[in-house]
């Protein structure tokens, strides 16, 4: 059906609210809308939000008009929305209020994080009274850059989006350079080297990506050839490794000496190693102080689930629940009743059912499909949790902890987050990092405060932050800055930051924080001397402040 022809009178009175930019002409307000006029009374953003702020990318436009609208002439050249680039983007139009209010809804998988879209209302669409529509508008808005993860290390942050962007803040380098070169980014900016990421993990000074399509790519220190490119020359730009596809987990790790080593997991179960093998890390044989340029697959090792490394200790859990292990072994780290090192992988005898594995610096904490935990290796600050400080170079059960979903190792103290809500921790507390409000070491598991109802935690260095299942963020240990003010609560039990409300993530990386709030919002405090808060200073922050690029 062709749209109905009707001619109207010129009126020189526009029909929008402030806030709706109208092409070629000033924005006036529903108030001076012309007595008898068709126009777009208001644009808004369904939720309630600004439109001059950054958008959700399932944003939905909310067009209301001053009088009930013919349907059939809002076709797709009569309204419609284009990004930057002038395209198109599929988005669905529904009725609603009588014909007087349109939604726009957006594409099926969202519209791109970051980018700038427009919305199109043109004059070829009519009223059901029969009058054409009095103006033409243009309504630009933006989608946030969505914050999915946010990895790095003391001085580099990586902010990772919903399909694969990557922004970066802190230290420009990734090598030692002079103080005069040492520039720094303190306002977030895309990491044009990388797309396509689905996670970034750090040695001591070398970084490896794992992509969304399965590939690796490698950048940083490389004396011990642990970028994996047949050279041991190192790299301040992501190189991909060639040898390697269909990656579902990698590793970046150093051993006790700081030689740098990676590892990486393949789809069809498949363990590869490259780097130093000064202890046996590498899982390959007996090849003392080889280096290993390039990935070498692990002979004979197949069907694993899973991968973990310490400090020069590796393990691998085969999708049976049985655990394997080999490298240094000189404080019974891997737990094959023994202190002797291993070239290539042991079974321990006394683990089954695990589900997965945290490694520290000397010691290992496993936990099985019931949520029972096992700790083995050094305990010279009660980190196994058995009740003395006596190494086992045999997995020990950890006393009275069971239920639990998440471990986490930060140094030598460990913590759990139980099926149930609670906050369990354990071993060395001299800084309060354990959230007891003392700094006794702790030999066995014990509640952390009052906090109920979590849903994950992050442990960074000496403190740590949970986030409860109504969206508030709880932090306890040694204070995340140094000001005066701030050491006088030294050693404190859990607390509520006040200022934060609605979070739905949470990560704590070498004293640095950041929290994501359900409409995307990121804030940060803690460490902020390069930047890598991303706050646009490099001024450390003792409470929560918004990061303006997301």
């Amino acid at each position: 059906m062709n749209k109905r022809k009707v001619v109207i009178p010129l009126v020189t009175a526009v029909g929008l609210v402030s806030g709706v930019w109208v092409s070629d002409i000033s924005a006036v307000s529903a108030q001076q809308v012309q007595t008898g006029t068709f126009s777009v009374a208001d644009v808004k953003v369904e939720t309630g939000a600004d439109m001059k702020a950054r958008l959700p990318f399932d944003a939905k436009l909310v067009i209301r008009f001053t009088t009930p609208v013919e349907p059939y002439t809002v076709d797709d050249s009569a309204l419609f929305v284009t990004d930057e680039f002038g395209t198109r983007a599929s988005v669905t139009k529904t009725f609603t209020d009588q014909d007087k209010t349109i939604i726009v809804k957006p594409p099926s998988n969202g519209y791109e994080p970051g980018r700038t879209y427009t919305l199109h209302v043109k004059t070829d669409i009519y009223a059901k009274s029969g009058k054409q529509l009095s103006q033409p508008i243009k309504q630009s808005f933006t989608i946030q850059n969505e914050i999915v993860s946010i990895q790095g290390d003391e001085t580099h942050t990586f902010f990772l989006g919903p399909k694969g962007a990557v922004w970066r803040s802190g230290k420009e380098s990734f090598l030692p350079v002079e103080k005069e070169q040492d520039k720094t980014i303190s306002t977030p900016q895309a990491y044009k080297e990388l797309t396509g990421v689905n996670t970034i993990v750090k040695g001591k000074m070398h970084y490896l990506a794992l992509k969304e399509d399965g590939t690796v790519w490698a950048w940083g220190e490389n004396k011990s050839g642990e970028l994996g490119d047949g050279t041991t020359q190192s790299k301040n730009v992501p190189t991909q490794i060639k040898e390697l596809t269909d990656v579902t987990s990698v590793i970046a790790a150093n051993d006790a000496e700081g030689n740098g080593y990676s590892l990486a997991l393949k789809k069809d179960g498949t363990v590869w190693a490259w780097g130093s093998n000064k202890y046996g890390q590498l899982g390959v044989g007996d090849w003392n102080g080889t280096t290993v340029t390039k990935p070498r697959q692990i002979q004979d090792f197949r069907d694993i689930t899973f991968i973990a490394s310490g400090t020069g200790s590796v393990f691998a859990v085969k999708s049976d629940g049985k655990v394997y292990a080999w490298g240094d072994n000189r404080m019974g780290q891997l737990g094959d009743d023994s202190t002797q090192t291993r070239y290539r992988p042991v079974k321990i005898e006394k683990l089954k059912d695990v589900e997965g594995i945290v490694a520290g610096k000397n010691y290992a904490l496993a936990y099985q499909k019931d949520g029972n935990v096992y700790a083995w290796g050094s305990n010279e600050f009660g980190q196994l949790g058995n009740g003395s400080s006596s190494s086992s170079d045999i997995p020990v059960q950890v006393t009275g902890l069971s239920g639990v979903k998440q471990l986490i190792i930060a140094d030598n103290s460990n913590f759990a987050l139980k099926n149930d809500g609670t906050v369990w921790s354990w071993g060395q507390n001299e800084k309060g990092q354990l959230g007891d409000g003392s700094t006794n070491n702790r030999f066995i598991p014990f509640q952390i405060g009052s906090m109920t109802h979590i849903q994950s935690i992050s442990v960074s260095g000496k403190n740590g932050i949970a986030l409860d299942e109504d969206g508030k963020v709880w932090t306890w240990g040694q204070p995340q800055t140094q000001s005066e003010t701030d050491k006088k609560n030294e050693n404190s039990a859990p607390v509520q930051l006040r200022n934060l409300s609605n979070i739905k993530q949470i990560w704590a990386k070498s004293n640095s924080y950041f929290a994501v709030e359900k409409n995307g919002t990121v804030w940060a405090w803690g460490e902020n001397n390069a930047g890598q808060l991303g706050d646009g200073t490099s001024k450390s922050q003792p409470v929560p402040v918004k990061i303006p690029a997301f």
